[in-house]
């Protein structure tokens, strides 16, 4: 029997530990492959409270990368974004759902990539497409990355695809009372934690047109509080020197109004936002009147304004 792994980018998000946990147990039992779904990083609090409530143990967190025959990624195929202990070379297949990423740097795995709103939509699809029996939990783990994905299937990158999963989902196997209401508090909580463990924890860098952008992005309902801390800008400065990285967007959804606020801490950074996403900042703040997500509004269009808008 095959030995293999399924993982996702560093620090996964709900979608990214649920799709490994799901495609695991897939390969597992239809497909006479040993997996194991191990987690890079850290687990988030809204993907601790959903296996917590499910019953469901989580992966393994691993400090480098077991040595296995097969690897499977969910949730990205961008190299920059991956534990660099991973071999490229073993990746066999991938399933995101980002515009980001590099299909060449894994000569050996097969890409699924579709322009959706959660991976866990895709192993919806397969579960119900093959007539598979699963685990009740595991469904509704399921419907659980979707909502949270996809904001409840308010976000801009929600597709029919996405929405009929979800309702599939949540027929066979519906959430526990209350926990969909949970999940938004958990996502939304700003307060309580420092700066810096907030913004480490909700970032994603990106290689773009060969310039290295990181990109924070936040959900909350106590967005203001958040923006005027005073040691925001300072942290975001340390972490563009930790990261030895030019550009570091912070982005912050308002879970109420879904209003959506920009922030950056240099200069050079506002302008190239304002040419790449006609942002008007006001001080160091711009507030846009919709849902802003990262792949679907600000890497495209940061990568039209890098390119020369092709």
């Amino acid at each position: 029997m095959i030995e293999a792994i399924v993982t996702s980018y560093i620090n996964p998000d709900l979608d990214g530990v649920a799709s490994a946990m799901v495609w695991a147990d897939y390969l597992e039992r239809f497909k006479e492959t040993h997996a194991t779904p191990v987690v890079f990083g850290r687990l988030d609090d809204e993907t601790m409270l959903v296996l917590g409530v499910l019953e469901l143990g989580h992966p393994e967190i691993v400090p480098v990368c077991p040595d296995v025959e097969a690897i499977y990624l969910v949730d990205t195929h961008d190299p920059v974004q991956l534990d660099n202990t991973i071999p490229r070379e073993h990746v066999v297949a991938i399933i995101d759902h980002h515009s980001s990423g590099n299909p060449n740097a894994f000569p050996n795995a097969n890409v699924e990539n579709y322009p959706i709103g959660a991976v866990a939509t895709v192993l919806a699809e397969r579960i119900k497409g093959e007539q598979l029996q699963f685990d009740q939990k595991f469904l509704a783990l399921l419907a659980a990355a979707i909502i949270s994905n996809t904001m409840a299937l308010s976000a801009p990158s929600t597709t029919e695809r996405d929405s009929k999963m979800l309702t599939w989902l949540s027929t066979v196997a519906p959430l526990p009372v209350g926990l969909k209401e949970q999940m938004l508090q958990t996502r939304s909580r700003l307060a309580g934690k420092p700066t810096q463990t907030l913004l480490l924890e909700n970032y994603k860098e990106y290689r773009i047109e060969s310039v290295p952008i990181g990109i924070v992005q936040l959900e909350g309902t106590d967005v203001m509080s958040f923006l005027l801390r005073p040691d925001l800008y300072g942290e975001i400065t340390e972490l563009r020197r930790l990261r030895s990285i030019s550009h570091i967007v912070v982005s912050v959804v308002d879970a109420l109004d879904h209003k959506t606020y920009v922030t950056t801490d240099e200069v050079v950074t506002r302008t190239l936002l304002e040419d790449a996403l006609s942002l008007q900042f006001t001080g160091k703040i711009a507030v846009v009147d919709k849902i802003l997500l990262r792949k679907t509004d600000l890497v495209p269009g940061l990568r039209r304004q890098l390119s020369g808008g092709e």
